[in-house]
């Protein structure tokens, strides 16, 4: 069978082309694998993931809105009760119900923004945020050691 009709006739004109999105002028460089990410674009990224963990959260929140507590009920007392057979090959391969699934799910989700949030906000947790040293206090820390380093070994000898 002949490919000609999918063949580009010299001549005739191609295909509409789009122009290409505009680059983003904070896009990364990807290249360099190696590349140490800043504290402040970390920050960023956890922002961001937590942001999409929120929303997945308000979404499954917003899809299990009209299941009932009964309903609910059902299905997991159907799913414990369904004996498995002991052969593994044997067992159903069917899917878990999409209600049980999406529990599951958000419960996951939900858990992920709580170790998110920890690390972005510690207070909220009941962490007491991290004390800003500057590097004369780390100095004068290391020449209070020093001296009291000396105190101890005159009063030693």
């Amino acid at each position: 069978m002949s490919k000609k009709k999918y063949r580009r006739q010299s001549g005739s004109t191609g295909v509409a082309s789009h122009p290409a999105p505009a680059a983003e002028p904070q896009a990364l460089e990807v290249s360099d694998p190696d590349a140490e990410i800043s504290i402040e674009e970390a920050r960023r990224m956890l922002s961001g993931a937590a942001r999409m963990l929120d929303a997945s959260v308000k979404l499954a929140r917003k899809a299990l809105a009209n299941v009932t507590a009964e309903q609910l009920q059902k299905l997991a007392e159907d799913e414990i009760s369904e004996p498995q057979p002991a052969d593994q090959r044997k067992r159903a391969r069917g899917s878990r119900p999409a209600v049980l699934v999406l529990l599951t799910t958000g419960a996951s989700i939900a858990r992920l923004l709580k170790q998110t949030l920890k690390v972005l906000h510690p207070e909220l947790f009941g962490a007491k945020p991290p004390k800003k040293e500057t590097w004369l206090d780390a100095a004068a820390k290391a020449s209070m050691a020093e001296k009291l380093g000396k105190q101890l070994a005159a009063i030693r000898a």
